[in-house]
């Protein structure tokens, strides 16, 4: 399969009814093992997603993926698409399990929650947009430790309709003591933008060396760092106040 680009569509060997869109970094050997994000969209719009993750996939080295048959209607059917994807892209690829994230937006980001609270630990991360947790029952209150032993970064556009959802999150999460960001940007109810996945996946990279599941690159650490400082910065200064605050203080508590 070629890398630096997307391919509209791999399908999966062991089910040729499933599918999904790829992205393989343009440094991808199978000489070591690479991080890689599954991506749920509630439209079943398979290349949209990866679209918006190229940049980060690309500075990060993450393989990118997202199922054709994942759609809002059915959590058994996406749920089934995630477990397909998983299949194929472990038997093709070299992939870090230590380093295994989720991503989906509005339902997708549902899924993407729910896989990650069932699967015992196996998700790192998730990556949400336009929507929290799956629904009223899977309340976050009433999850032990084990269902939440991941990082999580939301994103929401401040003319989102769940913006009140996403608001309400960071402090319930804070709670519950889950490493966690909540990160708004100008916008509606639609994938987070390219711009902000790539901040996305740094802040899971430096949770990554955190836990201990990346190899610590101070080089890495320090221009991250210094890329986090200069955006906050730069939301001071647009007078977005709240927002700047929001970053500085995950820059402190990540660093």
């Amino acid at each position: 399969l070629p890398r630096g680009v997307i391919v509209d569509r791999v399908v999966c060997a062991a089910d040729l009814s499933q599918s999904y869109a790829l992205y393989l970094p343009s440094t991808y050997t199978k000489e070591r093992a690479w991080p890689i994000v599954y991506c749920f969209e509630p439209a079943a719009r398979g290349r949209l997603p990866v679209e918006h993750f190229q940049a980060a996939a690309e500075r990060f080295g993450w393989i990118v993926v997202t199922s054709w048959n994942s759609r809002n209607g059915s959590m058994a059917r996406s749920v089934d698409a995630g477990s397909a994807m998983w299949r194929d892209t472990h038997e093709r690829f070299r992939i870090d399990d230590r380093r295994v994230y989720t991503s989906g937006f509005s339902g997708g980001a549902r899924v993407a929650t729910l896989v990650a609270m069932s699967c015992g630990g196996c998700i790192a991360g998730v990556i949400a947009c336009g929507a929290g947790f799956p629904d009223t029952v899977y309340a976050i209150e009433k999850q032990t430790p084990d269902k939440l032993r991941f990082a999580y970064f939301a994103t929401v556009g401040v003319e989102d309709f769940n913006f009140s959802e996403l608001s309400a999150l960071g402090p319930t999460l804070e709670r519950l003591n889950v490493t966690h960001r909540v990160a708004r940007f100008e916008g509606a109810h639609e994938w987070a933008p390219s711009e902000l996945l790539v901040e996305a996946a740094a802040w899971m990279e430096i949770e990554a060396i955190r836990s201990g599941a990346r190899v610590t690159d101070a080089g890495l650490v320090d221009a991250l760092y210094g890329e986090s400082i200069a955006r906050a910065r730069a939301l001071e200064a647009a007078g977005r106040v709240f927002d700047a605050w929001q970053l500085f203080e995950s820059a402190r508590r990540q660093y």
